[in-house]
This record gives structure tokens, sequence and C-alpha cells, in this order.
């Protein structure tokens, strides 16, 4: 029985990679490495050992600039689509769990936790999606007090007793967002996301760098959901929306991780 599926998996996808790629030599490979900037090290002894399965690729820019180099030079000698880099960091990822398993023995985390409410890849998850549409009342409440014509609202003028006279608005103004219970949601939605982004690195520490850019993601987030800027030409603009998709992207490439890891378990 093969107790090491996810190394070879990766292993056997990066030699398909490289003759899809035209089987450049490890020593072209090599030079392609020292021509980026800043060069990366792509020695000929770690590239024999990643593609033969010796040893399993660190995290880092050269198994990144080396899927990126193969894949675009496999695009244009055969046309083979890229996977991209997310998924080659998936299989890389699958590798390097197994690998501390196989390591760790029994005392390793285990990736066999039943999917439900305990799960810490669902419990993040959920509590990821919570925190968003909370950011997103917040958001569209900002956007409607700062961008609301507030002194073109139709006013009346009001008479005191004592004979003083103010004009009043006749539509109510928005109320400004900062001081609704709304931001206090976000707020305890974020506690939430940090709490359960701890508690899943801590089970699943493979998961560890996945788990920290959907935290940094939420923080971002939070931040830029309670600010609308103007350009110098007085248009309003704000990063929350990039910032939102940032976040769908880590949870997406966090889940697409978790999946691999739990297949390969």
């Amino acid at each position: 029985m093969n107790d090491r599926p996810a190394a070879e998996q990766l292993a056997r996808a990066l030699k398909e990679l490289k003759e899809k790629a035209g089987r450049p030599s490890y020593a072209a490979i090599a030079a392609w490495g020292q021509q980026q900037t800043p060069a990366v090290n792509l020695a000929k002894g770690k590239l024999s050992a990643w593609f033969n399965g010796r040893s399993v690729p660190t995290s880092g820019r050269p198994f990144t600039v080396l899927v990126e180099l193969l894949e675009a030079r496999a695009q244009q000698k055969s046309g083979t689509p890229k996977r991209g880099v997310p998924q080659w960091q998936a299989m890389r990822t699958a590798a390097v769990y197994e690998q501390r398993r196989a390591g760790f023995g029994d005392s390793a985390p285990s990736s066999d936790i039943q999917m439900g409410e305990a799960d810490p890849v669902v419990r993040l998850v959920t509590q990821a999606g919570e925190f968003m549409r909370e950011a997103g009342r917040v958001f569209d409440a900002v956007a409607r007090y700062e961008l609301s014509p507030r002194r073109d609202y139709p006013t009346k003028t009001v008479t005191t007793a004592d004979g003083w006279s103010f004009d009043v608005p006749v539509e109510p103004v928005p109320a400004d967002p900062k001081d609704v219970e709304a931001l206090a949601e976000v707020d305890r939605a974020l506690v939430g996301v940090r709490v359960d982004a701890e508690r899943t690195a801590t089970l699943m520490p493979c998961l560890e760098s996945h788990v920290s850019r959907v935290l940094a993601a939420c923080t971002d987030v939070r931040r830029s959901c309670v600010s609308i800027d103007h350009d110098d030409e007085g248009r309003p603009d704000s990063s929350y929306p990039a910032d939102l998709r940032k976040l769908t992207g880590a949870l997406d490439e966090f889940k697409e991780v978790a999946a691999v890891l739990r297949r390969s378990a």
C-alpha cells in the first residue's frame, strides 16, 4: 500500500509538467531562476529531489517560480492549460502534511474530524461568512450616510416659544453608522474569526499559513468597511470591494487546501 500518495502525486505532476514544457534540463531551469529579479535559487540537486519525490518542496518563491516558469513554457510549447499556483500549493501542502503525519505518528493532528459544527474548517468558514455579512451591513450604512445628499434634504422652519427660529430636515437624515449596533456586531464576529483561526491552526498546523491569510484579509475588510474616501475630483472610492474579494479568495484557497488534505489523509 502506498504510504506517501500526496508526495508521489506532487512529484508525478511536476514530472508531467516538465515533460509538457519541452523537457528543459535542470541546468536550464536553474539558469531561469538566476534570471529572476531577485534571483531564485533552483539548484540542480534541489530540483532533482523535488522531481523524483525524495523531498517535498518548501514554501516560498523557489517552488512558486518553478511552477510559474514551467506552466508558462508548457502552455507555449504544448498548449497545456495552467493549473495555477494555488492548486500547486495545495498539492505541496498535502505532501508536507503527509510528511508530518509520518514523522509524528499518532500524535499528529488528526484530519479525520467529522464534518459538522466541531470541524475546525467548517467553523472558521462559517464564522468568516458571518463576519462578511455583518461587515456588508456596516458598509451599506456607511455608503448611505457618506453618499447621501444630506444638505439637500427639504427643510421647514421651526419657531420655538421663545422666538428662536431654525431649519430642520423634513426627511430623516441617515444615521452615522459609527453610532449603530451594527459596528459592534462586526467586531464580535471578528473576535469569533480570531478564536476559530487559532483553533484551526492548532489542530491543523499544515493550514497555518492559509489561516493567517484569511485572518489578515478579515482585518483589512474590518478597516475598510467603515470608510469611503474621495479622489482628487471628489468621486467616492473605497478599498472595501477589493478587500472583500481578497477575503473570498483566501477562503476559497483555504477550503481547497483543506479538501486536498482530507482526500490524501
